[in-house]
């Protein structure tokens, strides 16, 4: 069994440019993280660490029912038909004035599908990663839509 690290920012944040970090990587929390537990409880939790509002769960977590937060579902990625995306699912949660530099991760363009990367992380976790949420149903190419 895996401990789950509670964060201080999403995991996501290490894609943001230097000079955006401070408004982009906070989410609706002015200190970053946070632990929402109706929130969380009910979303996978190796997907908490892309989520603002959930990375501030598990081990080291500011307050013990932060650490001791169980998610209430399983994932079936069977049942799920993955989309790809033109931007992260996080860009929702940074500012609008910043959403044009920190959106797009590495690529100008915004969403990519690195092969090399995806292959090595969960289906469900590519929505939150610049270099993946560009993989699935509608990608533009076929390594991106063959997996």
């Amino acid at each position: 069994l895996v401990q789950l690290q509670a964060l201080s920012v999403p995991a996501w944040c290490q894609y943001v440019p230097d000079a955006q970090k401070q408004a982009a990587c906070r989410g609706s929390s002015a200190s970053g993280c946070s632990c929402e537990s109706n929130t969380c409880k009910q979303i996978p939790n190796r997907t908490w660490m892309w989520n603002p509002q959930c990375c501030g769960c598990g081990q080291g977590a500011s307050s013990k029912q932060a650490a001791d937060l169980v998610s209430e579902v399983e994932q079936s990625q069977a049942l799920v038909q993955l989309q790809a995306l033109s931007v992260p699912a996080w860009c929702q949660y940074v500012p609008d004035a910043a959403k044009q530099a920190a959106c797009r991760g590495s690529s100008a363009s915004g969403c990519a599908c690195d092969s090399n990367t995806c292959k090595q992380i969960p289906s469900n976790t590519w929505i939150w990663n610049p270099q993946c949420c560009g993989c699935g149903q509608g990608a533009a190419g076929k390594q991106a839509s063959g997996r």
